[in-house]
């Protein structure tokens, strides 16, 4: 161990490489790492390494990892060389980003003393590898099998890990309730995941009971294979919660309500999911794994109609919202978890609380500008008078930049954002929430058009419920079913076409509060009420596309927000004016003329800075190239409108 160790200390103290190596390959490149690696295992490791799971072929790891073992030609297992895992222990740490997550440890199967043996000469490894590099060692994650576990010991295998410096654990193969409730005690010593795939919804609930406030997550439930939809469960199915045990309790519920009350289909950490096929006017629950993430009952009475395991309209993922009714019992067999409230979830001028520690308060819209706040509030379109008043302040912010101050405020949320935006996902269209009033109608939400309804028989969809299915004009879905009883579709349909830019109005909004967050004094954002750039102020005022980020500044400061997923950039002014310039009018020749007149900057300068901006947003996953393409074409579009209209008659 200690040889392998001070070949690495050798190896960085040098440069990195062999005297033999090619210009280029220091500790950090491919190139050198793999010469490094060459001897002795040749063609078929390289397959497997560097940083990947050393067990598959590299074109096939969905994950990256270091391994412990490597496949032979035979088909059979061997430990890897210590010189080669610290190589990549090596290279690992020379990269400019540590993983901020555990790291996967793979190679931990096998008997119990092949296990011992790697998990000791790795700890041993990682150790001194850090210690001759300098630098600290990662944290690791890993997949050990339940019997591995039952037969070197929990005790021992919390010691063993520790050592490894291994910090995250997900148990797979459990095959009964005992079993797994004798796993928790792991959840002592490491963050813990269960995996009850196998389990049904009753010894789930046993376990779910025991695990009390440890940090264990239990992945749990079944598809019609029987195997698991994927989804992480921080509250279990039919854990029952009528006061919140922890902060992480209250913030999980918090989000998921959040969630409901906006009608946002966010992705999630964890969710593998597929998308639902079922159509939501045939009742939400039409197979396990496709089911409502939330659903918030008006009545107690439909709990047991709601979340019955065999005609239920809830899954295992799904959280249940119901007021707390002493005269309702739980019912003895549930699918989903329940949270029990007091108060109201959609009447304006309602509170809704959890606990004592948790409340929302509900208003309608155009109430929102003369309220209070005191606490998490949620204004809801309730008319078509609210409608108005909201369609009146996002033409005001389109036009003058003047955002209604209420609505920047932390605490406000806007319910039913969906139906309100024009590119906001729907989880209502897709089934995925839904609200139950107190006379047994199922919506999307409280003024959403009704699926069906609740009977003694189940659920009952109507014949001619909305279809899930939106006529599409001009990139924007003319319905919504979140609504269709509040606002006719007619009048949110025109809206909607008329003002294409919608969800840019309410991601603007949440970007003005991060900027605000950030220290950004007076922010404005880049197309409501003007530019940053002078020279287009008065020109191609609604060129935007519809997914281009936002650009939010003052004089000394800019962020860059991600349309729809709200990611933050920081940016300095005159980054903001060049990003902004490719957004309107593309990368073309207008745009280099517009920036050096900005700038003064020579045109090859500008061309470069383009460049250069394209480039580095496109490593994170930022597309400026084919948005700024779009800018283009739009432009041209409208040069091509304006000579038309100026020259009549003209054949051009």
């Amino acid at each position: 161990m200690a040889t392998a160790a001070d070949g690495v200390a050798a190896g960085v103290a040098d440069g990195g490489r062999p005297a033999d190596e090619p210009d280029g390959a220091g500790p950090g490149a491919l190139a050198g790492l793999l010469a490094r690696l060459s001897v002795p295992w040749q063609a078929d490791d390289l397959d497997r390494s560097p940083y990947l799971d050393g067990v598959s072929p590299a074109h096939e790891v969905t994950q990256v990892g270091i391994s412990l073992v490597a496949e032979n030609a035979d088909g059979t297992f061997a430990d890897r060389p210590a010189t080669l895992l610290a190589a990549e222990l090596s290279w690992l740490r020379s990269q400019e980003e540590m993983p901020s997550s555990p790291v996967p440890l793979h190679g931990l199967s096998g008997s119990v003393e092949d296990v011992r043996r790697r998990l000791v000469s790795f700890a041993s490894l990682a150790g001194l590898a850090a210690i001759a590099d300098g630098t600290a060692t990662p944290c690791w994650s890993a997949t050990l099998a339940a019997t591995l576990i039952d037969e070197a010991g929990v005790r021992a295998v919390a010691e063993l890990t520790e050592a490894a410096g291994i910090v995250q654990i997900r148990v797979t193969g459990i095959s009964g309730a005992a079993q797994a409730i004798g796993l928790l005690a792991l959840g002592r010593h490491i963050a813990l995941e269960l995996d009850l795939r196998a389990l049904g919804p009753g010894d789930v609930q046993r376990v779910a009971a025991k695990a009390g406030g440890q940090r264990v997550t239990l992945r749990a439930g079944t598809t019609e294979d029987g195997l698991m939809s994927g989804e992480l469960l921080t509250l279990a199915p039919g854990l029952l919660l009528d006061e919140p045990g922890s902060a992480e309790h209250i913030q999980a519920i918090s989000g998921r309500l959040g969630r409901w009350a906006t009608g946002g289909r966010a992705p999630v950490d964890g969710d593998e999911r597929p998308a639902p096929t079922a159509d939501p006017a045939a009742g939400a629950g039409s197979g396990p794994g496709s089911g409502p993430e939330e659903i918030v009952l008006a009545s107690a009475e439909h709990l047991t109609a709601v979340t019955d395991p065999d005609t239920g309209l809830a899954d295992f993922q799904t959280l249940v919202f119901t007021p707390a009714d002493p005269g309702t019992p739980v019912p003895a067999a549930v699918v989903g978890s329940l949270v029990r409230y007091a108060g109201s979830a959609t009447e304006p001028g309602d509170d809704l609380l959890i606990g004592d520690d948790f409340f929302l308060q509900t208003f309608d819209y155009a109430s929102g500008a003369y309220l209070s706040l005191v606490g998490p509030t949620l204004l809801r379109i309730t008319s078509e008078i609210d409608y108005s008043v909201f369609l009146e302040d996002a033409d005001a912010a389109r036009s003058r930049g003047d955002f209604p101050e209420h609505l920047l405020h932390p605490l406000v949320q806007l319910a039913d954002s969906c139906a309100l935006g024009t590119l906001h996902p729907c989880a209502g269209r897709l089934g995925r929430r839904l609200f139950v009033a107190a006379d047994g109608t199922v919506r999307p939400a409280p003024g959403g058009a009704i699926f069906g309804h609740l009977t003694t028989a189940g659920f009952q969809p109507l014949e001619h419920a909305f279809s899930g299915h939106a006529e599409i004009l001009d990139g924007v879905p003319a319905d919504d079913p979140c609504l269709a009883e509040v606002v006719p579709a007619e009048v949110s349909s025109q809206a909607r076409q008329v003002r294409p830019w919608l969800s840019r109005f309410l991601w603007s909004i949440d970007a003005l509060r991060r900027a605000q967050r950030e220290g950004i004094k007076r922010p404005t954002v880049s197309g409501f009420g003007g530019r940053l750039v002078e020279a287009l102020a008065g020109e191609l005022a609604d060129v935007d596309a519809p997914n281009a980020p936002l650009i939010v500044a003052d004089r000394s400061a800019a962020l860059l927000v991600t349309a729809g997923d709200l990611r933050v950039f920081r940016i300095s002014p005159a980054a903001a004016a060049m990003v902004e310039i490719l957004l309107v009018v593309g990368s073309g020749e207008r745009a280099v003329e517009l920036a050096c007149g900005h700038t003064r900057a020579s045109a090859d300068t500008v061309r470069s800075g383009f460049a250069t901006l394209i480039a580095t947003f496109a490593r994170s996953g930022v597309d400026l190239a084919g948005i700024a393409g779009i800018a283009a074409r739009s432009a041209a579009r409208d040069a091509v409108a304006v000579v038309a209209t100026a020259t009549p008659g003209s054949s051009r």
